[in-house]
């Protein structure tokens, strides 16, 4: 979603990781596969990778400052895991100055629609 919105107005595509102390140093596991297909799909988007150390919703509000649009996943947590785990993407969206796009992670359960 981020790729395609970066390609459509033109703007550069930074992807961002953060994890604790022992963030691995290429990032979450994920990212490379990501990143290969970003490549594939938008060969021209000038694209930048940060892996950063610290607690997700800061560091992620902090890179975002001046941002044109920040599209951040939401893994859904709601009830009482969101609750005793925080909810990153409301934190951010509570503390940021950039516009957030919050895609989910997976589709609604067949209950919820």
């Amino acid at each position: 979603m981020a790729a395609e919105m970066a390609q459509r107005h033109e703007a550069p595509l930074s992807a961002v990781t953060v994890g604790g102390g022992g963030a691995p140093q290429g990032g979450a596991p994920w990212l490379s596969d990501l990143i290969r297909t970003v490549r594939s799909k938008h060969p021209h988007l000038q694209r930048a990778t940060f892996t950063l150390k610290g607690m997700p919703a800061n560091k992620i509000t902090e890179a975002a400052h001046g941002a044109r649009l920040l599209v951040i996943g939401s893994r859904g947590l709601s009830g009482i895991p969101g609750i005793v785990r925080g909810s990153v993407s409301r934190a951010i969206l509570e503390n940021t100055d950039a516009p957030v796009l919050v895609v989910p992670s997976r589709s609604p359960s067949h209950k919820d629609r």
